[in-house]
This record gives C-alpha cells, sequence and structure tokens, in this order.
C-alpha cells in the first residue's frame, strides 16, 4: 500500500523552492520572468507525463 500523501510536506517544498527562484527572477522584466515561469513549467509538464523531450526533472 503507498504511503499517504503529506500535503504539508508538499507546501513546505514548495515555499523552499519559491525562495530559491525568487532571488532570480526579482528585478526582472515582467514579461520575461512571466515567459520564463511558463516555459520551466511545459517543461515540467511533459517531463512529469513522461515525455523525453526534456531533461529538466532529470538534472540537465
Amino acid at each position: 500500500m503507498p504511503d499517504a500523501y503529506d500535503f504539508q510536506a508538499a507546501l513546505r517544498e514548495r515555499d523552499a523552492l519559491v525562495d530559491q527562484i525568487k532571488p532570480i527572477l526579482a528585478g526582472q522584466n515582467p514579461d520575461a520572468v512571466g515567459a520564463t515561469l511558463a516555459q520551466l513549467l511545459a517543461i515540467l509538464h511533459g517531463t512529469f507525463r513522461g515525455s523525453p523531450s526534456s531533461n529538466l526533472a532529470q538534472g540537465c
């Protein structure tokens, strides 16, 4: 039986990632930030769905 999903742990993980990313995007053009986030979402969505088109989630 799989372990129960820990929603609070997921939120803590999300917050830690946001804290790491914020300084990189701070002060950038809002259009560039939006485009960057959209590109990351597309890459990760494809990776999580099993698409071989991206290696981001594998550390590349």
